[in-house]
């Protein structure tokens, strides 16, 4: 046991400088993902089209399971396991059975709709290549367009010479449904922190994550729902621009990433979902604002079977944000089968409706219109940045 306390306090100590006057702490705090500045989505360019199968709700629970393990409050340090009493394990274990119940049943309607098809068709090698494109998440003509069903019955008409019949309406707005109960379980799961893993593996791809490829499926599937066509969506989590001002976002940077990737003029996006708010107040103070302060890592060593155990705390770093983010979001106009990605007002589905959080999907372009340095504390300088949508950059997919 004391060897044990030893070696922790010799391993977490402060390291202090070379005067022994000042402990040089570790940085902490909520890291802005490093930005891609070359703005190709290229991560998703060659699987935002997959079809739903088996394997993405394999990848739901692979994703659930390294979510739910733990959970580590960066402004203290304080690393703590999720146990079942927790409010948020409750409603987060709720809506991955949810949107695996949701993924099952869409595959189930997708199997009736291809038998109805080839039935149609007496084809028993498989569904016609006008029809291929459904079956797929990003297919152009989509079941969350509020013209799913028009257009799908002027193909169907084109097709085989007749309007499609009860039993394939029947299904088509199964689809829907299940189509819209994957995306609200999808933004719920988001908004509730519980797709934080997703974004790691998004955010450091270099690094050998486990169930790396779970992740970035479901990444893929989640950012198809930032599609501005799928306008089922507007009532559960708007897509529209025109009545959003700015929107503000914290985080942390190294002087040389600033340097790197936000001088004036330069293109930049971030790799992962990105939360913003379009309170500025609540952009300014969230998880401590600004203001420096030391964090501390709580140990909690449990009694073994002859009794002892015991707590202690000792600091961790100088926990602080340096970056403030304004963000003015411009609509972007959609092109013929071309689908443009937009951020979306989580408000009416979130658990934390007072955050007035606007998401932004991975890779949404962004330009730099101010760089602003104000002094700092020990950390060094503070940075206000102002972005703005770069349409002429936008990632899509075609």
């Amino acid at each position: 046991m004391t060897s044990l306390r030893c070696g922790a306090f010799s391993l977490f100590r402060p390291r202090f400088s070379a005067s022994k006057s000042l402990p040089s702490f570790y940085s902490a705090g909520q890291l802005s993902w490093p930005p891609r500045t070359d703005i190709v989505p290229d991560m998703f360019a060659n699987n935002t089209a997959f079809t739903i199968g088996p394997e993405l709700i394999d990848a739901t629970d692979a994703v659930e399971m390294q979510t739910l393990k733990v959970s580590i409050d960066y402004t203290t340090g304080s690393v703590q396991e999720m146990d079942y009493g927790d409010y948020n394990y409750t409603e987060s274990s709720e809506h991955f059975r949810s949107l695996k119940d949701h993924l099952t049943g869409l595959l189930d309607a997708q199997e009736q709709l291809r038998k109805l098809i080839q039935k149609q068709s007496s084809e028993s090698t498989g569904v016609p290549p006008a029809f291929m494109e459904i079956f797929h998440t990003d297919a152009s003509l989509h079941p969350l367009q509020l013209s799913f069903q028009t257009a799908f019955a002027r193909l169907w008409r084109d097709t085989y010479g007749q309007s499609p019949h009860r039993e394939v309406n029947s299904v088509l707005k199964q689809l829907t449904e299940r189509w819209l109960g994957v995306g609200r379980d999808l933004f719920v799961l988001y908004s509730l922190g519980s797709l934080t893993y997703v974004n790691k593996a998004l955010a450091s791809p270099e690094k050998r994550w486990t169930d790396a490829a779970a992740a970035h499926r479901i990444a893929t599937l989640f950012r198809v729902f930032f599609r501005s066509d799928l306008t089922h969506l507007d009532s559960l989590v708007p897509s529209s621009l025109d009545d959003y001002d700015d929107v503000y976002r914290i985080a942390t940077a190294s002087r040389r990433l600033i340097d790197l990737a936000y001088q004036k003029g330069m293109r930049v996006s971030w790799p992962t979902f990105a939360s913003t708010t379009l309170s500025e107040s609540l952009g300014k103070n969230f998880t401590g604002g600004l203001a420096e302060k030391i964090a501390t890592v709580n140990f909690d060593v449990r009694p073994g079977r002859h009794g002892g155990g015991f707590k202690f705390s000792m600091p961790w770093g100088l926990a602080y944000m340096n970056v403030f983010f304004r963000i003015s979001l411009e609509p972007c106009r959609q092109q013929q089968r071309v689908h443009v990605y937009a951020p979306r007002l989580l408000s009416r589905i979130s658990f934390y409706t007072h955050e007035e959080e606007i998401l932004l999907p991975p890779l949404y372009p962004l330009r730099v219109v101010n760089l602003k340095t104000e002094k700092g504390g020990r950390s060094g300088p503070q940075f206000h940045i102002s972005l703005a949508t770069d349409c002429t950059a936008a990632p899509r997919s075609e």
